[in-house]
């Protein structure tokens, strides 16, 4: 058979011509490592000339997908922690806020407890006027 004809066992077929036991992924690099194989000098030197290329601009992006996500990783971070800081100064405020009202609500209570006492009336009286027990008010007495 001279080499301008092909064989049935050609690695030169296309994938269409393949037997359908060889279109296996691996079969498929194989017949594609065999092609590369068979490049004349300049045609091996241009492919690996692009390979080159194609690898390099892959690890450009790659390296500048990283640090992308490592910096918006950072700032994703500086943000939450602003943010929970925030909320936190917040909650504590209107705790504080609150505290503050239940604090001068009972501060006001026994001072209004202590002086119906010292115009004379009853503790019984006493909670029967602000809705207390009269345990509630001996203790503020």
């Amino acid at each position: 058979m001279s080499s301008s004809t092909s064989s049935p066992t050609s690695a030169s077929r296309s994938s269409a011509e393949r037997p359908a036991d060889l279109s296996e992924e691996v079969f498929v690099k194989a017949f594609e490592m065999a092609k590369i194989a068979r490049f004349e000098p300049t045609e091996r030197k241009a492919y690996e000339n692009s390979l080159k290329h194609y690898r390099d601009l892959k690890n450009v992006e790659d390296t500048a997908r990283g640090e992308g996500y490592d910096e918006g990783k950072e700032e994703g971070h500086a943000e939450g922690h602003a943010l929970g800081l925030e909320q936190g100064i917040e909650r504590g405020v209107e705790q504080g806020i609150e505290q503050g009202i239940e604090q001068g609500a009972e501060k006001e209570r026994k001072q209004l407890v202590q002086i119906m006492h010292q115009q004379g009336l009853s503790p019984e009286q006493i909670a029967q006027f602000t809705g207390m027990s009269v345990d509630a008010v001996t203790q503020l007495l």
